[in-house]
């Protein structure tokens, strides 16, 4: 717990998306918040989005953000 915890408050974004995106697709969505914020996760969601897996849906609508498109346009081959 101790690493993750680190891993949540590195200095580099991109590190703490990604653990926060493990968090949020593996944690029980009410033990999330003994890790993180609400404020934490709206801040990192456009760098977290692509580590959620099948979970972006659910955390989206959650934070009752607007459903991310996945893949995002820029990365499809036209």
């Amino acid at each position: 717990m101790a690493d993750l915890r680190a891993h949540l408050v590195s200095p580099d974004p991109e590190e703490r998306a990604y653990w926060m995106g493990a968090l949020l697709r593996e944690a029980n969505t009410r033990d999330v918040w003994l890790f993180v914020t609400r404020a934490e996760v709206h801040d990192l969601w456009p760098r977290l989005v692509r580590y959620l897996g099948r979970a972006r849906s659910m955390w989206a609508y959650l934070l009752g953000l607007p459903e991310p498109e996945w893949p995002p346009p820029e990365a499809r081959h036209a």
